[in-house]
């Protein structure tokens, strides 16, 4: 049976022109299945509702709310009063009483890098707790080193919270041991942050590895520093100020590399944070107006359909926290009037995912993210309530016991959160992403990056789901520090994308040029010029209330030589081969740093078109038929998956030529396509 079923006669998606029509007097091959009238570099993107975008809309519903501010004599009576908030003030006293008598943090410890908490053996990342044992150090630049290292910054982390909490368990119970115990530990940052290493790897900085790590605990710092103002004696705030703020200030003026992306974000934030907190007009100035200034990195960094620029949804929320922190930080300093143009990006920036979820309300995981992210994460709504407030996050934070909830509680009178709207088949091209949704039937693509930062060699690249059956989805990475993230995680490889002796995408960011996008028809269509040095790739993609379809056509230029042209489909689902035959001469997979993780590698060959069944979690069968080129290699593995240790089934197909064109097809099982 051919898998065309998923044309219908408005998208014709037939070959039109011959795959030989490459001249040797150009060195871009022509389209290799446009219709010849049509322009080779002219886009279309039919039935686009950019108006009905999910952040716009939702962003014009909300309603703002006060800036955020501390109740501190009323929180009091709520936790003499309210037993159930008597119960929990306990619980955060003994863990502080418990961290404090441990006398864990010393000035001679050196912080890392937590990426490097892994297991050398695997690369899967270890749990720390309190009561994790510090690990024995080695020689310097060692594994070893850095493993303990990475013990010291998630424990420094933790130091820090817990000093926090001190300050806000003086302020609450006025027991001045809490404020001594969090005071002593400002004064041993104070004296020991010039004398730890500077690195400058990525920013500058000293209590841990990149200057990151300071510009995300330096608020929980500054507002410890600001609730012991009532005890600690002028000198010794002074001492903070000079010995320990202002020098992580200066810092993170430091952006390494020089580019607009998160990190940079963070590191101005900070700053800012550091200005406020001691009324520097001139500081706050640079940290909102310089080159790397809040201003100009959200310009550049919130795209015209409201996704952060580094393309994972993880990152877009990770800089919704950092908006978070610097919007608190204005409100508790009487700046809010300051930061309301970010309070707007920071809504849209919330908002957008849901125009990308699947069924199960997951997202997809473009980039380096992790999978298995939230469209509507309650944790993150519920966190924002007091800087980016919406109904539902109101709606969540009300049953929530916090500090937060503690001293400036959430309205119990919020307003019912709007529903998510349905996802529908939408482009958007400023994300270089899309969605095509047709019944159950929902498909992510990403055929392009905008920064090198947090992207993989995933151009062209797609996730596939029916309903709630996940039958093709990205695996994000693992933690930095192992070797399967930039050997394998990052790697062609690693996604369903077109390859060419088992590469992708030559070059980082890059991106296919879009051809016709079709809403009504949950269709789309690209080409990538240079894909690789000359190669041309052209892909379409389509999903109908049938099934899904995508195909693949590959031109070289006319002096090169043949390459093992294909592509690879990756599952959790069970696969089985069916009456696929063995191969007699099996050549393996193209040999690269990344194949070099398969395991249980099986070999067949193939004619023009093959199939292999899938057997989906609850029981749900479904069939992917590949045609293609005459003789096929197909390739059938077990490959890494995210989180480590755990793995998935790539199944990798194809045919040594010079053109070729590959057209794949996931439908159910037992059902005939229309």
């Amino acid at each position: 049976m051919p898998v065309y079923w998923l044309q219908s006669g408005s998208v014709a998606l037939a070959l039109a022109v011959a795959l030989a029509t490459a001249t040797a007097a150009s060195d871009v091959p022509t389209s290799i299945w446009l219709d010849p009238a049509r322009s080779a570099t002219a886009a279309s993107a039919d039935g686009v509702q950019r108006s009905a975008s999910t952040a716009e809309d939702l962003s014009m519903q909300e309603a703002p709310r006060a800036p955020a501010v501390e109740h501190w004599d009323q929180a009091r009576q709520r936790a003499l009063q309210d037993k159930a908030w008597a119960g929990w003030v306990a619980q955060q006293r003994k863990r502080v009483d418990d961290w404090m008598a441990a006398g864990v943090e010393h000035g001679d410890l050196v912080g890392g890098w937590g990426h490097d908490y892994i297991d050398p053996a695997n690369g899967a990342r270890l749990v720390w707790t309190p009561q994790t044992p510090r690990p024995p150090t080695g020689a310097e630049g060692s594994a070893a080193q850095r493993l303990e290292r990475a013990w010291v910054a998630y424990m420094r982390e933790y130091n820090i919270a817990r000093m926090l909490d001190a300050a806000r368990l003086y302020q609450l119970l006025e027991r001045t041991e809490y404020a001594e115990w969090a005071a002593s530990q400002l004064d041993l940052y104070a004296a020991n942050y010039r004398r730890w290493p500077l690195r400058a790897k990525v920013g500058l900085g000293r209590m841990f590895t990149h200057g990151l790590g300071e510009a995300t605990n330096v608020f929980a710092l500054l507002d410890a520093a600001r609730l012991l103002a009532g005890y600690a004696a002028p000198q010794r705030a002074e001492r903070w100020k000079q010995d320990l703020f202002y020098p992580i200030a200066q810092n993170l003026k430091t952006v390494t590399p020089p580019s607009i992306g998160n990190i940079a974000l963070w590191q101005a934030a900070g700053i800012a944070a550091v200005a406020m907190r001691y009324g520097d007009a001139p500081l706050l100035a640079d940290a909102r107006n310089g080159a790397f200034g809040i201003t100009e990195i959200l310009r550049q960094g919130v795209t015209r359909d409201n996704l952060w620029l580094e393309g994972t949804f993880t990152y877009n929320a990770y800089v919704l926290d950092a908006l978070d922190r610097l919007l608190i930080a204005a409100a508790v300093e009487g700046q809010s009037a300051t930061f309301k143009a970010e309070v707007a990006l920071a809504r849209r920036l919330l908002f957008a995912p849901l125009d990308y979820r699947f069924e199960d309300g997951l997202l997809p995981t473009p980039g380096d993210g992790t999978v298995g992210f939230q469209a509507r994460p309650n944790w993150l709504y519920a966190k924002l309530y007091r800087s980016v407030p919406t109904a539902y996050g109101q709606s969540l934070a009300v049953s929530v016991r916090t500090w937060e909830t503690l001293v400036d509680p959430p309205t119990t009178s919020a307003p019912v959160a709007p529903p998510a709207p349905p996802v529908m088949s939408r482009l958007f091209a400023a994300n270089r992403m899309a969605v095509l949704k047709a019944g159950s039937w929902q498909a992510f693509v990403r055929y392009g990056q905008l920064v090198v930062n947090h992207a993989q060699f995933e151009a062209l690249n797609y996730e596939l789901a029916d309903g709630v059956t996940k039958l093709s989805s990205s695996a994000g990475t693992s933690s930095y520090a192992a070797k399967q993230h930039l050997d394998y995680f990052t790697q062609a490889v690693a996604h369903n994308v077109p390859l060419i002796d088992g590469e992708g995408q030559a070059d980082i960011p890059a991106s296919a040029d879009l051809v016709r996008f079709a809403a009504a028809e949950d269709s789309l269509q690209v080409s990538f010029p240079r894909y690789r040095p000359g190669v041309m790739v052209e892909r379409a993609w389509r999903v109908t209330a049938h099934g899904f379809a995508e195909r693949t056509g590959f031109v070289m230029q006319p002096a090169a030589g043949a390459a093992r042209l294909g592509s690879a489909f990756h599952t959790t689902c069970r696969v089985a081969t069916g009456t696929l035959q063995k191969s007699s001469n099996p050549l393996g997979p193209p040999p690269n740093k990344a194949t070099k993780f398969w395991t249980d590698v099986q070999e067949y060959s193939a004619g023009k078109q093959w199939r292999v069944a899938l057997k989906c979690p609850g029981n749900r069968g479904y069939e992917l038929v590949v045609n293609g080129p005459p003789e096929q290699r197909v390739i059938v593995a077990s490959a890494p998956n995210t989180p480590l240790p755990a793995t998935r089934t790539v199944v990798y197909f194809d045919s040594l030529a010079r053109s070729a064109v590959f057209e794949l097809a996931v439908g159910r099982l037992g059902t005939q396509p229309q």
